[in-house]
């Protein structure tokens, strides 16, 4: 569901700059290469001990680093418009799409009959989960070709589903939420749920973390409770006192960035470190957008992440070295959802009151295609881990894909 929205601020993209300039080092005694287990420690170490970064491409902008830290520069307005980048040499071309998506509607009458509040792959792409304000979890089947899916499960839920998540390397295990306080925790090949927990609050956010140890949970009262999954059992609970909304892990599961609502300055992705069996620490404030920050997704193996916000603006970060590439400030409404495609380069964007999907290139900023649903609100969309293909909720049904002129889908597949 659409995170808590607030004032929305003039849709201006911050100025671009360059990157901090680098402090030489002094030089070192000639060693031997670090093997591969002391790069990753080396990288980690100097991700987390940075202070200084560019947010939104900021020259001079600081992330701040401690737990009673605060942003120290504020963003500056700059002309309306896409940054335009390079593909960096050596980097795989993107993939190719059709000239028309083709698009269809899941389920139809035997489909969700309210609207679709999330949708996700599983990490395989055999199996899609959807959750609706039908009070249903439906999980569908994908079929060889590619295409299409077909019903496995319609689950009587009870109350309305706000979010469902896959295990990151185990393709028959998911979890969901609901306004309830339990997280459910399922496997596909059954409609009976394997183990809840109790979390406590209105649930709102989840987020499964790489390594698959662990889920975050956030409710509506700004708590975030981390879940150990081998034990289901929730660990402690962490309350912020400020508006927090979606949530994604860094690929070593050891930080959770957190996009939030802050008055001042403006909208900030807070980084918490996660440290085993106790609560959530702040480890550093990025001063990410000029309001208020709604949606985050992290690509592991392209080592992005992708922030989108009330201001209109998308940025997308480099978290190899922790700053900001650009900013694709081409919308004209607010950043609803997105997400990374499979080989993390390109975006699926959906922004507020618009029926189209648009999907950018994550490097260069630029809008490769724009997809039509047909209905002006998009809840949720989920791109196929291997497959151009994408999984889109709506808020109303959309009539122009359906497969019989009296039914309504409130679930797209859209082929690239």
């Amino acid at each position: 569901s659409f995170p808590r929205s607030g004032a929305r601020a003039s849709p201006q993209a911050p100025r671009a700059g360059r990157r901090p300039p680098q402090v030489a080092a002094p030089k070192e005694v000639e060693r031997a290469p670090p093997g591969p287990a002391e790069a990753e420690t080396d990288r980690e170490s100097r991700w987390s001990g940075r202070l200084v970064l560019a947010a939104c491409g900021v020259p001079g902008s600081t992330v701040s680093s401690g737990r009673a830290a605060a942003p120290t520069a504020a963003l500056l307005p700059a002309a309306h418009g896409t940054c335009k980048r390079e593909r960096p040499r050596g980097m795989a071309a993107p993939m190719a799409f059709q000239e028309q998506p083709e698009i269809r509607g899941c389920g139809g009458a035997a489909g969700h009959s309210k609207p679709v509040t999330c949708v996700a792959w599983s990490c395989n792409g055999d199996h899609l989960a959807s959750g609706s304000n039908d009070r249903t979890l439906r999980v569908w089947l994908l079929d060889q070709g590619g295409s299409s899916v077909r019903q496995l499960h319609s689950i009587n839920y009870g109350v309305a589903v706000e979010q469902v998540c896959w295990h990151p390397s185990v393709p028959t295990r998911y979890a969901t939420i609901s306004g309830e306080k339990e997280l459910r925790l399922w496997d596909a090949r059954s409609s009976r749920s394997t183990g809840a927990v109790n979390v406590g609050g209105e649930n709102i956010n989840l987020a499964w973390s790489p390594d698959g140890r662990y889920l975050a949970v956030g409710n509506r009262d700004d708590c975030i409770t981390v879940v150990d999954v081998s034990k289901n059992k929730a660990l402690r609970k962490t309350k912020f006192n400020y508006e927090v909304n979606e949530l994604a892990w860094s690929p070593n599961s050891q930080f959770l960035f957190m996009t939030t609502g802050v008055a001042e300055p403006g909208g900030t992705v807070q980084v918490q470190r996660h440290v085993r069996g106790e609560i959530l620490r702040h480890e550093a404030t990025l001063a990410a957008h000029t309001s208020n920050c709604f949606s985050v997704r992290v690509h592991a193996g392209a080592r992005r992440m992708a922030v989108g916000s009330a201001d209109t603006l998308l940025s997308v970060w480099d978290l190899e070295e922790m700053y900001c590439m650009h900013c694709i400030s081409r919308f004209d409404t607010p950043v609803k959802s997105l997400c990374f495609s499979g080989d993390g380069g390109h975006l699926a964007v959906t922004t507020d009151d618009s029926p189209d999907v648009h999907v950018c290139d994550t490097e260069t900023g630029d809008l490769v295609l724009q997809v039509s649903t047909g209905t002006p609100t998009i809840n949720a969309v989920a791109w196929h881990p291997s497959r151009p293909l994408l999984a889109v909720g709506l808020e109303k049904p959309s009539m122009r894909y359906s497969r019989a002129l009296d039914d309504a889908d409130f679930l797209l597949l859209a082929s690239l």
